[in-house]
């Protein structure tokens, strides 16, 4: 996979040189509302469900600079922007996330010259604006 890329805008993409590798995880995060009465009794609410993806991308010093460009142009976590795991396919596919607030790439163990890092990036489903209603 190459062609994964972002977004902040949801039209101008702009390009990664790796794709994550294989065995990436899928999760649903939960939020419950619980109010108890004054017998005991459980009264549960969803209040929501998001989606949570954990990529991890395997690259080298010169390609992690484009993830570090990704983390500044998000800044962290606060700003939410548009992902693809391929952004030449049609229809494009992506999702509005919002990233993890660190960036934390780590070097492998093996000595390698140059350098390879896994970076590894939490990305957490957010309502996307364009489907909100005005």
């Amino acid at each position: 996979m190459g062609n994964t890329a972002y977004s902040l805008n949801g039209s101008t993409w702009v390009a990664l040189p790796v794709g994550p590798r294989w065995g990436g995880s899928y999760d649903q995060e939960q939020q419950d509302l619980e109010l108890i009465t004054e017998r005991g009794v459980r009264w549960l609410r969803r209040q929501y469900s998001r989606d949570k993806w954990v990529l991890t991308f395997r690259v080298t010093e010169s390609q992690l600079a484009a993830f570090q460009a990704l983390h500044d142009a998000v800044d962290g976590q606060l700003t939410p922007f548009y992902f693809s795991l391929d952004y030449t396919a049609s229809p494009l596919e992506s999702v509005y996330v919002r990233k993890e607030a660190g960036f934390h790439p780590g070097q492998l163990q093996d000595e390698i010259d140059p350098p390879v890092y896994d970076y590894q990036m939490t990305l957490t489903g957010e309502i996307d604006p364009v489907t909100v209603l005005a």
